[in-house]
């Protein structure tokens, strides 16, 4: 759906085009764009940025919006025109700008990118968020925090989809946004200790137990995971470690998380799915 709704707008009949009023916001002097189009019969919506009369940014995607610090997660429902907060994100003095982009899925399908609106604008960040989303939190007397589920995992043994593990990862802004390892592993304790009792699991391939499985290992309790998979005959196991790293590799955070652990259990867990 559009991040904004039009009533009027100019239509070219031959053409099947659909070009909706601009929609524009001033944030810390840039001049910010959204126009809902339609060509050819496809839905989507434009976004430019604008330093004075130049144009220095133009993106068309399915459905944008701009995030609130405010309103966070329901940043989608902000209406149209009304002001957008944004925030420091680096330190540099300067607010960034948040956008989110949708493609249209029915289950996701999210990119994030943050622009600096600085004296000189600039890209600094993109994350595709698949099935995951964002949000920000502002420890006293800290940097601001991004917090983005990695959904590497969501459909990992899931019965639903994409209802398997989506770890918290939180990134703070050194030269670059970068993993937050005590934060992230506390969130992931917690997350696996509202899993299931891992002492008791019995069925590890559920997806309540591979939900506690992946963050047992994103909370760098390794031993703890592997021991989920005692109950497993040597086959299943070796399918099931060789099924979650061939999905593991996949994440963003592959390396960071992976350094969170004990290397000789790891080691010993990629042996097993050899």
């Amino acid at each position: 759906m559009s991040v904004f709704s039009v009533s009027s707008g100019l239509i070219c009949e031959t053409a099947r085009a659909f070009m909706g009023p601009e929609l524009s916001r001033e944030i810390s002097g840039y001049r910010i764009v959204l126009r809902d189009f339609n060509w050819k019969g496809e839905d989507g919506v434009i976004f430019q940025v604008y330093k004075g009369p130049t144009k220095i940014l133009e993106r068309r995607a399915h459905s944008i919006f701009l995030f609130d610090v405010d309103k966070q997660g329901e940043s989608y429902s902000v209406k149209d025109n009304a002001s957008i907060k944004c925030a420091d994100l680096t330190g540099d003095g300067a607010v960034d700008l948040i956008v989110q982009e949708w493609n249209g899925g029915a289950y996701g399908c999210y990119k994030y990118d943050i622009y600096s609106l600085a004296k000189n604008f600039k890209h600094i960040w993109h994350h595709d968020a698949v099935y995951g989303h964002l949000r920000l939190e502002f420890p006293a007397r800290r940097r601001a925090q991004l917090i983005v589920e990695d959904s590497t995992f969501c459909n990992f043994k899931s019965v639903g989809q994409g209802s398997g593990a989506k770890p918290s990862i939180y990134l703070t802004w050194r030269k670059g946004f970068a993993v937050e390892r005590a934060a992230t592993i506390a969130a992931a304790k917690t997350a696996a200790g509202l899993d299931l009792d891992v002492e008791n699991d019995s069925d590890i391939e559920s997806t309540e137990g591979s939900r506690c499985f992946v963050d047992l290992i994103y909370s760098g309790q390794t031993s703890k995971a592997l021991a989920l998979l005692d109950g497993l005959k040597a086959e299943q196991k070796h399918d099931y470690l060789r099924s979650f790293f061939a999905t593991f590799k996949k994440s963003p955070f592959y390396f960071e998380i992976i350094a969170f652990n004990e290397r000789e259990v790891i080691a010993k867990m990629q042996k097993l799915a050899q």
